[in-house]
């Protein structure tokens, strides 16, 4: 009918060697997609590109997690989550998984390593990220990003590499969790631990996982019951630990030139350094914060203010990254 140039017979050799040669070059393309995207999005082309449009599922929660990935290890979590009465949103790249959701009420389908998909999970009055995806390079620009638009929320981030546990605290990761059958374990442990539930009621739980073989975390939905916590208040929903990084704002200050309660409204509790902690009026408040004593500020105040002040934590770099 005319569809193959040259001919039947040159053309068929023409199309076979096209054929293989881009089965050849596919691996490396794939390879390469991210960056040459990423290269992308820095020049003009991308003003070409039209993001699209996500309902804002995560607009209007507070203090939440965000998790990133509803696989076994972030089905499990939500369902520890929706038994404590933690708020959060999941964010799942996969749509297919739209009919293993349906007991979710916030769910936002799309790429985490996109601003908006994390924007529409509601991350900047999040309390806490929860990273549970197995592709480790995506885990590290998704934890970098998070942090960028967020600097006072909480990166717990699964890895199944312990090389990648250097490189993802780079990234801003708070908590990196590099085993396999204990990750679960580990992130709601962390994740509960950031609520202030009490440290003995989340060890009894996790002993009685273990001794059942983690028969809880392959079961179903309806054997969550076996994981009821208590012990969740207002206290431990509002109370942020965030760490000093180098060039953000109040890295060289100390509390008393920052005014953060008088102008901010987040109040100081104490600062973590090193293995010390000092009370905010135990004699730190003349010393500068420092990000390589390891400095850590633990605030509470409200998810908005934490908002509204998340420019005073984010560090130069971080600022390049949102303006691109």
């Amino acid at each position: 009918v005319g569809l193959v140039p040259a001919g039947v017979e040159a053309g068929s050799q023409a199309f076979l060697a096209v054929t293989v040669l881009l089965m050849i070059a596919t691996p490396f393309l794939v390879r390469i997609g991210p960056a040459v995207g990423a290269l992308v999005e820095k020049s003009p082309l991308r003003r070409f590109g039209k993001l699209p449009e996500l309902p804002a599922v995560g607009h209007g929660l507070e203090d939440h997690v965000v998790i990133v990935g509803f696989g076994p290890a972030g089905r499990r979590l939500a369902q520890v989550l929706a038994r404590t009465g933690i708020p959060f949103c999941v964010v799942e790249f996969n749509p297919a998984l739209r009919e293993e959701t349906p007991e979710v009420a916030h769910v936002v389908y799309g790429d985490a390593t996109r601003a908006h998909v994390l924007e529409a999970a509601g991350i900047h009055t999040a309390k806490l990220c929860a990273v549970v995806i197995n592709d480790s390079a995506a885990a590290f620009r998704i934890t970098e990003l998070a942090k960028a638009l967020n600097p006072t929320v909480q990166a717990v981030v699964r890895t199944r590499f312990l090389d990648d546990v250097e490189r993802l605290h780079r990234a801003g990761a708070d908590i990196v969790v590099p085993e396999e059958m204990e990750t679960t374990v580990r992130v709601f442990s962390h994740v509960l631990g950031a609520y202030l539930v009490p440290p003995d009621v989340i060890e009894e739980q996790a002993r009685l996982l273990r001794a059942g073989d983690y028969q809880v975390l392959r079961g179903s939905i309806q054997e969550a019951h076996l994981m009821v916590l208590q012990g969740l208040d207002e206290d431990g929903l509002h109370t942020r630990a965030v760490m000093v990084r180098d060039g953000a704002f109040v890295a060289g200050k100390t509390l008393a030139e920052l005014e953060l309660r008088l102008i901010h409204r987040l109040t100081v509790l104490a600062v973590r350094r090193g293995a010390r902690t000092f009370g905010n009026k135990a004699g730190v408040d003349p010393v500068a914060l420092k990000r390589e004593v390891g400095d850590r500020l633990v605030m509470i105040g409200s998810a908005r203010d934490f908002a509204d002040s998340a420019g005073l934590f984010r560090p130069p770099q971080a600022e390049q990254k949102l303006e691109v």
